[in-house]
């Protein structure tokens, strides 16, 4: 029997489970009058929250969320923006789509905010003896929604919301590039798109394949899933074979003493509707991560009208902190987490297997053409938000490498992690062929470029990528033949001076 290259690895996908409660917005949502200002707009859950103070309601708190908001074109480098169009006697030759998963429920982790202060609030409101003496806290002014409230969310899988972000923008990309996937087909093999075991990310997968490809997707391509756990390696989720990132944490310690200024004064200003029980920095933080996770899974939150423009944006500055601190350019392990796809993106764009030393690569998946082909001119990868990071990092895009200060934030940052990895993000790396011939028969004068999308934002490319020759700062175009030359130099040499380690 032959063996099956593409099976679901079910018992792989962790301990992911829905949440307790529907969303039920018909009954639930009386936040607003019939007259508000701000509509629903495209989102099916509420977006009409007003930050605490924001009397105009000017301020769209929603995309202050961090790596929690949902997708939305990414503001950057808008001098470049005018390049987007693709350039004068070029083609597109192939493009790499590296993608991350939609809006979720709160991980599976005993760290993770929302789940924290569940625990919090049931030890507050126990009546056990042995806890609090027996004194159950109660709650009034903009509290008083916590003496009925209950906990209600999921663990790790998607939303609603995340399904609707990856068929969009599955039907975004086949308007862009379908001709591409099309040429893709006439190979021999099916083409592949591939994705990790945990459940959010399988259906990313498959949500996206049905907008991109239609309910015909499964005969069309393969989705190939790599095991994400249990010591496998998979180059879409490094970091969990990677035992340096464990102990390489400074960005979620900068964190620790962020929440304890930006929140200072929501502490002490929500501590006098709490009787019975003490709030602390992190609980507060903890009940602010609530507005987003709950609004995914139930449609709305009272969670999110209690802070300010300030605390909000001090909410977003946490996630820079810890997405730039543990696997962006400020952290000891960030390239080596993004080394491994960053080596397989050099593969396909060059149509030759990995010549440099191998770091995070399952040797199984890519030393075999079928499961890791070289020959498609559409590709399309699933990933989390912080190899999206990483990836950045590993690919030396140092117009992300702002130097984060724990405490004080700087406005013109380029490292905003909302811009960079929000749910549903993406990279799309463009390689295009350019006739640069003066004259019609002048011979051979095509040239390849690598030009590079982050949520709908073309990238400037540098001289410390390697591109040389051409002034990618001002058009987002990089020599492809000079960033393959520069990489693999510069991966070759820290090959030799420091080789990675993993299991």
């Amino acid at each position: 029997m032959a063996t099956n290259l593409f099976p679901s690895y079910e018992e792989f996908r962790g301990e992911s489970h829905e949440g307790s409660v529907d969303p039920f917005l018909a009954v639930t949502d009386t936040f607003f009058s019939a007259d508000s200002q701000r509509a629903y707009g495209p989102a099916p859950y509420e977006t009409r929250y007003q930050a605490l103070g924001d009397l105009e309601g000017t301020f769209d708190l929603v995309k202050h969320w961090g790596v929690l908001a949902p997708y939305y074109s990414s503001p950057i480098f808008r001098e470049l923006q005018s390049y987007r169009s693709i350039p004068n006697k070029c083609t597109i030759k192939q493009v790499n789509l590296l993608h991350r998963h939609g809006s979720r429920m709160p991980k599976h982790d005993q760290h993770e905010s929302a789940p924290m202060f569940e625990i919090w609030f049931k030890n507050a409101t126990s009546d056990d003896p042995k806890i609090n003496g027996g004194q159950k806290a109660t709650f009034s002014g903009p509290l008083t929604f916590l003496t009925k409230w209950t906990y209600a969310l999921g663990a790790d899988n998607l939303v609603p919301a995340g399904f609707q972000q990856l068929y969009d923008s599955g039907i975004y990309m086949h308007y862009r590039y379908g001709p591409l996937f099309k040429n893709t087909q006439n190979s021999t093999a099916k083409p592949i798109i591939r994705t990790t075991s945990q459940q959010r990310m399988v259906d990313s997968a498959h949500f996206w394949a049905l907008g991109f490809l239609g309910t015909n997707a499964s005969a069309l391509a393969d989705i190939e899933i790599q095991i994400e756990k249990g010591g496998f390696n998979t180059t879409l989720a490094a970091q969990e074979n990677c035992p340096g990132t464990k102990t390489s944490l400074a960005g979620s310690m900068m964190k620790a003493d962020w929440i304890k200024k930006y929140l200072a004064k929501a502490v002490e200003r929500l501590q006098h509707h709490v009787h019975g029980a003490k709030l602390t920095p992190e609980v507060v933080f903890d009940m602010q991560s609530l507005c987003p996770y709950e609004t995914y899974s139930l449609g709305l939150s009272e969670f999110c009208n209690l802070f300010t423009r300030e605390e909000w944006i001090g909410f977003e500055y946490s996630h820079d902190l810890v997405f730039q601190g543990d696997f962006g350019f400020m952290s000891k392990t960030g390239r080596a987490q993004g080394i491994g796809w960053a080596q397989e993106l050099v593969a396909r764009m060059k149509g030759g297997k990995i010549s440099t030393p191998l770091t995070s690569q399952n040797t199984t998946w890519d030393g075999n053409d079928t499961t890791f082909p070289l020959n498609q001119t559409f590709y399309a990868d699933f990933t989390h938000g912080r190899q999206v990071v990483s990836i950045l990092t590993a690919l030396n895009y140092n117009v992300f490498g702002s130097q984060l200060d724990p405490l004080r934030p700087d406005e013109n940052r380029n490292f905003i992690v909302s811009h960079i990895a929000p749910s549903a993000a993406r990279i799309v790396f463009e390689v295009l062929e350019c006739d640069e011939s003066k004259e019609a028969n002048s011979g051979d004068s095509k040239r390849r470029y690598l030009r590079t999308f982050l949520n709908d934002a073309l990238l400037p490319m540098t001289h410390e990528q390697g591109c040389v020759g051409h002034d990618g700062l001002r058009d987002g175009l990089c020599p492809l033949d000079k960033f393959i030359e520069h990489f693999e130099q510069s991966i070759s040499k820290e090959g030799k001076q420091a080789p990675f380690k993993l299991p």
